[in-house]
């Protein structure tokens, strides 16, 4: 007897689905295959072996992807306090929503990750771009002010027990001051 193979039986119940075939004849199918739903449902399939450039560029997608998602959620964040009141304020005198949330980097997202690597490089790249916006404003504070800067974007930054790196206003450069 061949074994069974679920990840075949669970592909065509989902075109089976997508077909719109009645919930009779998809149970029929499951019990021909000599499976349960509760079997068919369960199923997850392995991940595919990618290869390393494959994999490379899922990471870098997903990257890209969660970075344009942080960007715009602290954009957003900070024009909060502005944009939520007055959409309140129009939405009870009948208007809607007058302000929109900002997508300025969300737009540029066309292909979602596909793969677990992905989604935890989505993950990773959505801290980042949340990120980037409050470390860029402390760096152009920091050429603005001069030198008292460094010292406070070093104590914003500073993590005890953690490795230290220092944006120098005056050279653009990363010093990197050691472990605590």
């Amino acid at each position: 007897m061949a074994e069974l193979d679920l990840g075949r039986v669970k592909r065509n119940v989902g075109k089976m689905l997508t077909q719109g075939a009645p919930e009779e004849e998809i149970d029929a199918y499951i019990a021909d295959e000599g499976t349960t739903i509760d079997a068919v449902k369960a199923f997850k399939a392995p991940p595919a072996n990618q290869s390393l450039g494959d994999q490379v560029k899922e990471a870098a997608t997903g990257f890209g992807y969660g970075a344009n998602i942080g960007m715009d959620a602290i954009l957003n964040a900070m024009a909060a306090p502005v944009r939520v009141p007055i959409n309140m304020a129009s939405s009870a005198l009948g208007y809607g929503d007058v302000i929109p949330e900002l997508e300025a980097a969300r737009k540029f997202n066309t292909v979602e990750p596909k793969t677990e690597l992905g989604r935890v490089s989505q993950a990773v790249g959505e801290v980042a771009g949340g990120s980037v916006v409050p470390y860029g404003v402390a760096v152009k504070t920091g050429q603005v002010m001069g030198k008292a800067a460094p010292k406070i974007t070093l104590r914003c930054f500073h993590q005890p027990g953690h490795q230290i790196f220092r944006h120098s206003a005056d050279r653009s450069i990363l010093i990197d001051f050691g472990v605590d």
